[in-house]
């Protein structure tokens, strides 16, 4: 594989101070989490991974409605198992992230990656990588492709997949 450029390969002089700081924990820890609170039109709250194609070769990891300690203990689980190897696969059934709950990953856009992982978007100076969905069930246990689904929940999990999890 080609060697992946960031913004630590070429830090510009003018950073602000949130750059430098992920400039440095991207650094120290191989990743960071950046979550975003949910706005006034009612889209749901996300955070998102910035470093795991640079140090693990694994797509960035995008997940909604989680609180952002939540997001970052399940993103830290993420990170130890890619390096012990384990790949993100899409598609598939994926245990051992939640509890006891069966998770799935699921493609992102080039476009959605864009408009929502900005800081990803930045430091791999604006340059394609990959990026997953991380989706869950409803309190049923049903996914957002399955015809039970709690619809009231749908909002909650934005498609970034354009329309990937309806072909599971």
């Amino acid at each position: 594989m080609p060697p992946v450029t960031t913004a630590i390969d070429d830090q510009p002089a003018d950073l602000q101070p949130y750059e430098i700081s992920l400039i440095e924990r991207v650094k120290e820890h191989g990743w960071q989490t950046t979550s975003v609170g949910a706005d006034t039109d009612g889209d749901p709250a996300f955070s998102y991974t910035i470093g795991f194609w640079l140090t693990v070769r694994q797509p960035e990891v995008i997940v909604f409605d989680f609180p952002p300690q939540l997001a970052h203990d399940v993103f830290g689980t993420l990170m130890r198992r890619a390096r012990e190897g384990h790949r993100f696969v899409t598609g598939e059934p994926v245990e051992g992230i939640l509890s006891n709950e069966i998770v799935y990953f699921l493609p992102v856009t080039r476009a959605a990656s864009v408009e929502y992982l900005r800081s990803s978007d930045w430091f791999y100076r604006r340059a394609e990588f990959p990026v997953v969905q991380l989706v869950w069930a409803d309190r049923a246990g049903r996914f957002p492709w399955e015809n039970d689904f709690d619809k009231s929940m749908a909002k909650l999990q934005p498609d970034l997949s354009d329309g990937y999890l309806h072909t599971l």
